[in-house]
């Protein structure tokens, strides 16, 4: 080594360096590699390591005074790329920073992260932490630059610098992921480098319906079927709803057939007289969009984001709240916790008669049952669901049963009592945990058969999604839209005698569960939408696999299309192909550009449809298929704030009056998960105002209010947008004395529009999963959480919560309510014991008293 080592101690410093942070570089790449030879030797191309070593090693070379920061620097190297690999096993690709705050701020993915650990993990950390202990105590005796460095010292630490990085770079092969053959650190960075191509554009806008369907041969079969085969006289059946996280068809039913051996009850569900569905198609491989799109009849946001968008009232189709009006009564119970990501403020608008989920269950429930971060256990929630369907004394009105299980989600938790899987691989744990879910669901069978309710009684059991495991290169399921992850099933147990066991060749989507119900439920006009229709209606099913244009596909018959954002698309014949592994993408390019272009189109009007729906919400007017085509400025436009409702808008005008409060509104397709939109607004004088907001890699449309002083000055203003430094828009405006006010000339309205609106309040506690639950009632000594929901607003209100004792006592909590606020919590520690009785919470504001709620202490 001597001769990669000066003699100058200022050399030696930089020549570890240098050493040292190449093969970091070099070995990251290796770390998320699949393990391939191929993949190796092209790494080694990459130039980026080399690039980056010598300039580290350079800059060693100036700062070889400060060697505890490169110290440090390297350390925090290794680490990372050690603690990167468990992640990279479940989410199947490098850390982003959007990953890193989502995964911080929420213990349910940190929970399936930490899941992963295993040896080769636990091996490059020990080398991690001996090798740097080892350095620092080399750096710690050579106390000042005078002092002499003994070759054998410098031997030892650059041989334990090359031994950790050759470790870490074969165990990084040994254990291989599906990440980008990027650096991770690199990756980290520029977070979401494999988004940066630029899309697609479609070739021509043609309606989705124009696609070709494919001929219907069950119609015979479900056309001998009753009108109402829930029942025998015709009334409405009881319905049992069943939605099992994290299993598709092909987990459920990789061959076309249920596997006994894994779901014995969903085997003998089929077998007894039901109908499988096996080419069911999510809309989203994540719980949240799935769910929405099951429960709405296939209404979902694609690009507007589903956990901003579920803080809203949503005023369209809504499976529970539609069975009540038909006269149903209806109850959710999920092991899981829906309170990940709101999916249980989107739910409760149904309005259940119970409504039950891990999330809002007591402290010592929560504490008995819990599995792992994502939920607890499936039995005893499933004996909750039972205890409310099959009760000692039945309503006479027919019930709707909801259950979600929580097992079959990573990382694949079930009770010790239930046992060990045969192996230790994550299949082998997923089998597991899905035949633990099956027996949940045995149980809610077995009530009903045992209460006598089995022939009025309808079971209709899906999957919110699939599963990976390393099919495709990929694990988990959000990133993926091969059928493992996408492709999901139905199957439909009707009562004894009705039809006998069936495999459907239809293939569908999950926006057909909830036509399909409400069909079984009440007499309905044949629209052709329901699963057992005999005037079924085929055509193209459309789904995405990423919350951003360009990643997204079709089934269309025999085909199925699957977009990249960076990347050649896929195109598979699945009668030839149905494992997805030849690309017939060269041989059809016509056949390309239809679907590309068709699946961008429904990408469009999927949201717009959505947001037509939810109250307050809208999506840019005139917004199309093709201005998907590249990163950047889709649609901007500078104007006055217009309510409708509860409903904002932002209206165009070209001249303003001085005293007008401006808005702008903006459709924006980031090109990186951090980029960064800047409005720069520039004064007839001159005078520069920068207004700087954050952008996601997804679509999103923005009305932001205009950061300017009033009055504003007289004359002619522009407004440049930049994104990334680069500038993408411009429009000007004038500013004159003379010009009315809008609204009328009432600027009161103005304010009033753009206030934001109290949506809920509440009380309760904050979970370990730092979610609120509900409560009434708490102990003297306890704390407790107040809660408040908003339409948001478009700028700064001031408010307090004021709480108010049995003796009247007053203790207000002021608190400024900021632009876009959907929810906001205050912990509240009581400084001494709270004195028993009601106690009120109040909301108040500038309009005066907005709400109040009454809870309980007592011992």
């Amino acid at each position: 080594m001597d001769f990669l080592i000066p003699v100058s101690r200022p050399g030696w410093a930089a020549s570890i360096g240098l050493i040292h942070v190449a093969l970091v570089l070099l070995a990251g790449y290796f770390v998320p590699l699949t393990g391939q030879v191929s993949s190796v030797l092209v790494s080694l191309y990459f130039p980026q390591a080399w690039l980056a070593g010598a300039l580290l090693g350079g800059l060693a070379w100036l700062i070889w005074r400060w060697r505890w920061i490169i110290w440090g620097a390297s350390l925090l190297a290794n680490l990372y790329v050690a603690t990167e690999l468990p992640a990279a096993m479940y989410f199947g690709r490098h850390v982003s920073a959007e990953m890193l705050r989502e995964g911080l701020a929420s213990p349910h993915l940190l929970n399936s992260a930490l899941a992963e650990l295993n040896l080769p993990f636990y091996l490059l950390m020990a080398v991690c932490l001996g090798v740097h202990g080892w350095m620092a105590r080399a750096l710690w005796n050579q106390r000042t630059a005078r002092e002499a460095i003994v070759a054998p010292g410098r031997r030892r630490l650059a041989g334990a610098t090359l031994a950790s990085m050759a470790l870490i770079g074969a165990l990084g092969l040994a254990v291989g992921t599906t990440a980008a053959p990027q650096h991770p650190l690199l990756y980290l960075l520029r977070s979401s480098a494999d988004d940066d191509a630029r899309l697609t554009a479609p070739a021509q806008e043609r309606p989705v319906s124009e696609l070709p369907t494919v001929p219907d041969n069950e119609a015979a079969l479900f056309a001998a079927l009753p009108s109402r085969p829930g029942t025998a006289d015709g009334s409405m059946p009881n319905i049992v709803l069943i939605v099992l996280e994290s299993t598709g068809a092909l987990q459920v039913a990789p061959d076309g057939k249920l596997d006994a051996k894994v779901t014995p009850h969903l085997a003998s569900l089929h077998q007894a007289g039901g109908v499988l569905f096996d080419a069911v198609y999510v809309n989203f491989p994540g719980t949240l969009p799935a769910n929405i799109a099951l429960n709405t009849g296939g209404h979902y946001p694609t690009w507007t984001s589903p956990s901003t968008v579920v803080q809203r009232p949503w005023q369209g189709p809504l499976l529970a709240r539609d069975l009540a009006k038909a006269g149903y009564r209806t109850g959710l119970f999920a092991a899981a916790d829906l309170t990940y990501l709101g999916l249980d403020r989107f739910l409760v608008q149904a309005n259940y008669d119970r409504f039950v989920h891990f999330g809002n269950l007591p402290k010592p429930d929560m504490a008995r049952e819990k599995l792992d971060s994502w939920g607890g256990r499936d039995d005893l929630m499933a004996q909750r669901a039972i205890s409310w369907a099959v009760p000692a004394n039945p309503a006479k009105k027919p019930f709707f049963l909801q259950f979600m299980s929580n097992a079959p989600h990573h990382p694949y938790s079930v009770p010790e009592s239930f046992g060990q899987a045969t192996g230790n691989s994550r299949l082998e744990r997923y089998k597991h945990a899905l035949s633990y879910a099956d027996q949940a669901v045995g149980r809610i069978v077995s009530a009903i058969k045992q209460a006598g309710l089995q022939r009025n009684t309808v079971f209709v059991i899906t999957g919110d999604h699939g599963d990976s495991f390393g099919e495709h290169g990929s694990h988990g399921h959000r990133e993926s839209g091969y059928d493992e992850a996408v492709r999901s099933f139905a199957l439909i147990a009707l009562p004894p005698g009705r039809v006998a066991m069936h495999r459907s060749q239809r293939i569908a989507a999950l926006d057909h569960i909830y036509p399909t119900i409400m069909a079984l439920a009440r007499p309905i006009p044949d629209t052709g939408d329901s699963l057992l229709s005999p005037t079924w209606r085929t055509g193209p099913r459309f789904f995405q696999y990423k919350n951003r244009p360009g990643a997204w596909g079709v089934r269309d018959g025999n085909w199925k299309y699957l977009a990249q954002p960076a990347g050649e698309p896929k195109l598979f014949d699945l009668s030839n192909d149905p494992f997805e592994k030849n690309n017939l993408a060269g041989q059809y390019p016509e056949r390309l550009r239809r679907y590309e272009d068709h699946c961008a189109r429904w990408y469009v009007e999927r949201d717009k449809q959505f947001l037509s729906l939810q109250q307050g919400a809208s999506s840019a007017a005139g917004l199309n298929s093709a201005q998907l085509k590249e990163p950047g400025l889709k649609h901007l436009l500078i104007g006055y704030g217009m309510a409708t409702g509860d409903d904002f808008r932002v209206v165009q005008a070209d001249a303003f009056n001085p005293r007008e409060r401006l808005f702008v509104e903006s459709v924006w397709l980031g090109a990186t998960e951090s980029a960064e939109a800047v409005y720069v607004w520039t004064a007839p004088d001159g005078t520069v105002t920068r207004q700087t907001m954050g952008l996601s890699a997804s679509m999103q449309t923005r009305r932001e209010p205009a950061h300017l002083p009033l009055p504003m000055q007289a004359g002619t203003w522009s407004l440049q947008a930049l994104l990334d430094g680069k500038a993408v828009g411009r429009q000007q405006f004038r500013v004159l004395a003379e010009n009315p006010l809008h609204l009328n000339g009432d600027p009161v309205k103005l304010i009033e529009a753009a206030r934001a609106k109290l949506l809920s309040l509440s009380v309760g506690e904050m979970t370990q999963a730092h979610q609120v639950v509900e409560r009434h009632r708490f102990a003297p000594t306890e704390g407790f959480v107040i809660r408040s929901h908003w339409l948001p607003g478009l700028m700064d209100e001031p408010f307090e919560y004021v709480l108010v004792s049995p003796k009247g006592q007053q203790m207000p909590f002021p608190f400024i309510l900021l632009p876009d606020t959907v929810k906001l919590d205050r912990q509240i520690t009581p400084p001494v014991p709270m004195w028993q009785g009601n106690w009120t919470v109040r909301l108040q504001g500038a309009q005066g008293l907005l709400a109040e709620t009454v809870f309980l202490i007592e011992e």
